[in-house]
C-alpha cells in the first residue's frame, strides 16, 4: 500500500521541528502498519462526517486532495492539530509524545491517518547481552486517532471519518470528533446493527419472500469480506447486491434504492462505515461437521423451540429442527428413505 508522506511532530520537547520519515523506508512501513492494525482491532470505532462550517483542522483536511504541495500542507495540519487538540492532549492519563500523520493510497482511495501516541518502555538486550529498557512510541494503542477517506470526502459521501479514542463521541466540545470538525458520530456497533435491520426491512418492503434469507446471507457475507479486507462497508455496494433480488418489473424504479432507504427513517446510515467485529460474529455463519454430516447455517435463521425461525434449537434434548425444507431436498429425502412426502 503506497505511503505518500509520513510525518512526526514531537510533543514532549519545546521545539516544533517536524520529522519527515522517508515513505519507502522500513521505519515508515513499520509505523504505518502498526497504526493501520490499531483500527482493525478496535470494535468501538466511531464514524462521522466533517461539518460544512469552517474549522481550522477540517479546512486543512478538505484541502489535501486537491493541493499540489501536500507535505507542506501536512506540516501545517500537524501544527494546527497540536494547537486545536491541546485540551484533549492535556486530558490523557499518560503524557502524549508525538502526533503522527500518514497520507497513503489503497486500490481505490486516498486516505489520511492522524494519531497521537505516548511512549512506553520496551525491554531490549545490549550488545553484551544485558537487559535494558528503551522508550518507544506505543503505536499499537494510540491515545487518539482519526482516519479520513479523502476520496469519499471529495465525493461528499457521509461517514468518511473514523475515530479511535475514549472520548470519540461528539458529546462535548473537547471530544476528538469536535476538535476534528465533526459535529455528529455513530458507533460502528450501531451502524452494523442498523444495516442488518434496514436490509431485513427492505426485503419485507419489497416482498422478497423465500429469497429473503438468500439476500440477507449476501449482505452478511459482504460485510464480513469487507472486514477481512480492511475496507469499509458501502451502501452503494449493498444496493448493487439487492438489485439481483428486485423483480424485473420493479428494476427500473427500485434499482439502487436501498441506499436511499437505509439513509432515511430509523436507520439514518452513512454512505460508508467500518463494520463492528462482535456484531458481525453474532450474525455470521455456524459451521460444524462429523464423519457423516456437515452443517452450515446463518445465525439469523436460528431460534429456540416455538420461535418463528427456520432452524430451531432444542437445548434440553440436544436437537436441531429444520423447517421449510426446499422441494428439491424433500424429494431427495423421500428417495433416500423410501418414504413418499406429500404436501
Amino acid at each position: 500500500m503506497p505511503i505518500e508522506h509520513l510525518l512526526l511532530l514531537p510533543l514532549h520537547t519545546a521545539g516544533t521541528e517536524i520529522q519527515v520519515v522517508p515513505s519507502q523506508s522500513t521505519s515508515a512501513q513499520f509505523i504505518f502498519e502498526k497504526l493501520r492494525n490499531s483500527f482493525d482491532r478496535r470494535s468501538n470505532l466511531q464514524h462521522g462526517t466533517l461539518a460544512d462550517a469552517a474549522h481550522p483542522v477540517a479546512d486543512l483536511i478538505k484541502n489535501l486532495p486537491r493541493h499540489s504541495e501536500r507535505e507542506e500542507l501536512l506540516r501545517s495540519l500537524a501544527q494546527q492539530i497540536k494547537v486545536t487538540w491541546q485540551p484533549l492532549l492535556e486530558q490523557a492519563e499518560i503524557k502524549p509524545s508525538a502526533i503522527i500523520l500518514a497520507l497513503y493510497r489503497d486500490a481505490v482511495s486516498l486516505h489520511l491517518m492522524i494519531a497521537v501516541a505516548a511512549e512506553q518502555p520496551v525491554l531490549l538486550l545490549t550488545a553484551q547481552g544485558e537487559p535494558t529498557f528503551k522508550q518507544q512510541l506505543d503505536l499499537e494503542h494510540p491515545q487518539q486517532a482519526v482516519k479520513v477517506n479523502l476520496t469519499a470526502l471529495q465525493m461528499e459521501q457521509e461517514g468518511h471519518l473514523c475515530f479511535i479514542g475514549p472520548k470519540a463521541k461528539a458529546d462535548d466540545e473537547h471530544s476528538i470528533s469536535r476538535l476534528t470538525g465533526c459535529s455528529e458520530t455513530i458507533a460502528a456497533k450501531e451502524a452494523t446493527h442498523d444495516l442488518i435491520k434496514a436490509a431485513a426491512d427492505y426485503c419485507e418492503t419489497h416482498q422478497l419472500g423465500s429469497r429473503t434469507a438468500e439476500a440477507m446471507d449476501q449482505v452478511v457475507d459482504y460485510m464480513q469480506q469487507q472486514k477481512k479486507e480492511r475496507e469499509p462497508v458501502a451502501l452503494e455496494d449493498v444496493s448493487r447486491l439487492f438489485e439481483v433480488y428486485i423483480p424485473p418489473e420493479q428494476a427500473e424504479t427500485h434499482a439502487g434504492a436501498f441506499g436511499t432507504f437505509a439513509k432515511q427513517g430509523p436507520y439514518r446510515l452513512s454512505d460508508q462505515f467500518q463494520p463492528h467485529n462482535l456484531t458481525l460474529n453474532r450474525i455470521g455463519r455456524l459451521q460444524a461437521r462429523t464423519g457423516s454430516w456437515k452443517l452450515e447455517l446463518a445465525q439469523q435463521a436460528l431460534g429456540l423451540i416455538n420461535s418463528q425461525q427456520d432452524v430451531l434449537f432444542d437445548p434440553e434434548n440436544g436437537r436441531l429442527i429444520l423447517k421449510n425444507l426446499p422441494p428439491a431436498l424433500r424429494q431427495q429425502l423421500s428417495a433416500a428413505t423410501g418414504v413418499d412426502y406429500s404436501e
